[in-house]
């Protein structure tokens, strides 16, 4: 078969170059179409997998039973000789095969991995070990910079001067004896003066249904949820601006706590002087729509709302120290084993190791992470364990990756790569985690801010 072109389907014939802007079929005339995500809408390796689901096989439909069987004892010889055979079904329903050498399928791959708009939505990714380039070029990169990140960890727990205070949650708090809790209804309307609107209704859990007061003021942009008559949760629909989402806990009057949601639609953070801060982004960047104050966990479990997360720390100074020198080396030999099953990957794609040699290193990596997940056990109060809650995802998701690793090495299927790819973004996203509640964790151990500077600067060696 000829090399770099379409030896079946649509465009038969037809010639295929790699160019900058990436591999394209060459058309009549001066007229092409680009090999990426924008125009494909599904592609896989012809193979003899290829034959054994008539109901999902792409290859199968476009070269028929017959000519599918003589084309894959050609494809295992041609992948001798530097070739890959490869079935593409483009946007407007167009359907071939490619045949093309390693370098033009590099580039192939990599235009299929690239973040293009699309109206079909994302494309299915690619077979083949050279694929594992653009996941360790994605995973090794992230990775790299959360150095810097760490680093950067303790600004969750700085104090700027030039933020803006849009509420003052601490103020419906109460310390008695060194304990803080939520104020009773009395105490807020005493505060705040009579609401405007007071509404009775019932909060459902499962099959039970719990009676929550809400009291509004301010034409109901400011509601306050009582429960049993002490104040479980402030509501706010003022839209407030903020500069980074590190600032966002100051313009609160609350402390920095620990991240436990950061998505495109919403921010929260616990344990940070009340049981959690939780905004909704308005549509504008950097505008938060809604915020929600729970000085309890009520409405997360209201069979046993606790008040506890709303007051102080009981945790020492002391024992916070203690506790960051026991989890920071448990996350340098995180960091470390994830970033060498990313340099394995490296080598296995370019050729540096055989695929048994990488099996074995997964299946050593699966059952490492494995251990290291089940190592987090020894938090002894809530925000312990909330901190070591990343610790125990980053372990997982990188023994799912390796895992997924596996089977791809196995199956050759595009869906186990995919979830390897979805797996080390979820490890990347707990260690990043980690890194900003660190800063917050160092400021609990009593730190100034040039000393968790310093301490930050001094323990980046140990990540090499």
């Amino acid at each position: 078969m000829t090399k770099n072109s379409v030896v079946a389907g649509d465009y038969k014939g037809r010639g295929i170059v790699c160019g900058a802007k990436g591999p394209f079929i060459n058309l009549k005339g001066s007229k092409t179409i680009f090999l990426n995500k924008q125009n494909i809408k599904r592609y896989e390796p012809v193979t003899k997998e290829s034959t054994k689901d008539e109901s999902s096989s792409l290859s199968l439909e476009i070269l028929g039973a017959e000519l599918l069987s003589s084309i894959c004892a050609l494809s295992e010889s041609s992948q001798k000789t530097d070739e890959f055979l490869v079935a593409v079904e483009f946007i407007d329903e167009s359907k071939c095969v490619i045949n093309i050498d390693s370098r033009t399928y590099r580039c192939f791959v990599n235009a299929m991995l690239e973040e293009i708009p699309s109206k079909s939505g994302s494309a299915p990714q690619k077979k083949n070990h050279t694929l594992t380039i653009a996941l360790i070029i994605a995973g090794v990169a992230i990775m790299l910079g959360l150095s810097s990140m760490i680093a950067a960890g303790n600004s969750l727990s700085s104090t700027d001067s030039d933020v803006k205070q849009v509420f003052d949650a601490k103020r419906f708090l109460v310390e008695e004896d060194g304990v803080a809790r939520p104020k009773t209804m009395e105490e807020v309307v005493a505060d705040l003066g009579e609401p405007q609107k007071s509404e009775d209704w019932n909060y459902q859990f499962g099959a039970s249904e719990y009676p929550v007061k809400s009291l509004s003021y301010h034409d109901g942009n400011y509601v306050y949820d009582f429960y049993e008559g002490t104040l479980a949760r402030i509501q706010i629909f003022i839209p407030a601006t903020f500069s980074s989402k590190d600032t966002i806990p100051q313009m609160y009057n609350l402390d920095s706590g620990h991240v436990v949601a950061d998505t495109p639609a919403a921010y929260r953070i616990e344990n940070c002087g009340v049981h959690d801060l939780w905004c909704t982004y308005g549509d504008e960047e950097n505008t938060i729509d809604i915020a929600y104050i729970s000085y309890t966990n009520f409405f997360d479990d209201p069979n046993n709302p606790v008040m506890v997360e709303a007051g102080v720390s009981n945790t020492s100074e002391n024992t916070w120290l203690e506790f960051d020198e026991k989890t920071w080396p448990e996350f340098v030999n995180l960091y470390t084993a994830h970033n060498n099953l990313m340099n394995a990957m490296n080598d296995f794609s370019n050729g540096n190791i055989s695929s048994a040699d990488f099996y074995q290193y997964c299946e050593d990596s699966k059952e490492y992470f494995a251990n290291m997940s089940l190592a987090f056990d020894f938090g002894e109060s809530d925000e312990e364990k909330a901190y070591l809650s990343a610790f125990e995802s980053m372990a997982l998701s990188d023994q799912m990756a390796a895992e997924s690793l596996m089977k791809y090495l196995d199956s050759r299927k595009t869906s186990d790569l995919s979830n390897a790819q979805e797996n080390i973004q979820n490890a990347v996203t707990a260690a990043t985690t980690i890194a900003s509640n660190r800063g917050a964790l160092l400021a609990k151990a009593g730190l100034s801010q040039e000393e968790i500077q310093v301490k930050i600067e001094e323990d980046m060696s140990d990540l090499g």
